[in-house]
């Protein structure tokens, strides 16, 4: 069974969308940005807290795999980005990366 903390959940959501805030609300973390590169740090940050096995490419893109307790079982994959539009709104992409990282853990 999965248990979620919507505290903890929503605490990491506050942190991210500190990131590249706007006045008014919402957040621009433009790819390849300073904004980007600090949300995929604190990103990293809680994955290594967590002790999952980081993996970034040529593009920034980041994974973060935490192995199975029975290999010959398929993977899983969960995706979603941590940039965002012009003028997203604080759960821009960031809320699906955050809510499998919550349920990760």
């Amino acid at each position: 069974m999965i248990n979620i903390n919507s505290n903890r959940l929503l605490q990491r959501l506050d942190v991210m969308a500190s990131v590249g805030a706007l006045p008014g609300g919402g957040v621009r973390r433009l790819a390849l940005s300073d904004q980007d590169t600090a949300g995929r740090e604190q990103f990293i940050t809680w994955c290594r807290e967590l002790g999952l096995q980081i993996t970034v490419d040529q593009m920034g893109s980041v994974y973060a795999l935490k192995k199975g307790l029975r290999p010959e079982l398929p993977a899983v994959l969960v995706g979603s980005h941590l940039d965002s539009q012009p003028s997203g709104g604080r759960f821009d992409g960031v809320l699906g990366v955050l809510a499998a990282l919550e349920a990760v853990q």
